[in-house]
């Protein structure tokens, strides 16, 4: 069925996070004596419009939607350009989505690294702009026999650039709550 294709599919790419997380945080810090785990976690849920970018643009039944996670660190200031740029932190975002039309466009799944810039405004207030650029895995691309009307995408595998700005108040040390802007392209 599609949600045990969807579900493997998922899996998989939870496989290759858990990797890249272990490379990219875990393996360095094994060496040094610190921490073994990311700085934070963040959980987004996002909705949204398609860009009708083509005279021919597939139906779409409802509206977009996709949930992600990040995990990542706070670069501590190693190199000159981490204080120049006021630590600016690297994750990982992990996600899955649905274009709207199940049957034509199908699901997908990505991951991009990012790096994100914070500007704090006041005590509680913050600015966050945040760019990566990643894989994205989609179930259902175009094909000219058995999905012609898909044509937004061309290939099960794709970059997916992202880039996202977020205006955040600090309920606490380890809590925010947030509004973001993003924008996210797979092709």
């Amino acid at each position: 069925s599609d949600f045990t294709f969807l579900w493997t599919i998922l899996m998989s790419a939870m496989n290759v996070l858990r990797a890249l997380v272990f490379i990219i945080f875990l393996a360095p810090e094994c060496t040094s004596g610190q921490s073994l785990l990311p700085d934070f976690l963040e959980l987004d849920y996002h909705t949204g419009y398609l860009v009708k970018n083509y005279p021919t643009f597939p139906e779409r039944l409802n509206r977009p939607y996709g949930i992600a996670l990040h995990a990542g660190i706070r670069l501590a200031g190693t190199k000159f350009w981490h204080r120049y740029y006021r630590y600016p932190e690297f994750s990982i975002q992990a996600g899955y989505g649905n274009l709207g039309n199940k049957k034509v466009l199908g699901d997908f799944c990505y991951a991009i690294p990012e790096l994100a810039f914070t500007q704090h405004t006041g005590p509680k207030f913050y600015v966050k702009e945040r760019l990566g650029l990643g894989l994205a895995y989609f179930t259902k691309p175009y094909d000219p026999e058995s999905n012609p009307t898909n044509t937004l995408v061309g290939s099960h595998i794709t970059f997916m650039p992202g880039a996202s700005l977020t205006l955040g108040y600090l309920l606490s040390n380890s809590l925010a709550m947030t509004v973001s802007i993003n924008i996210h392209h797979g092709s």
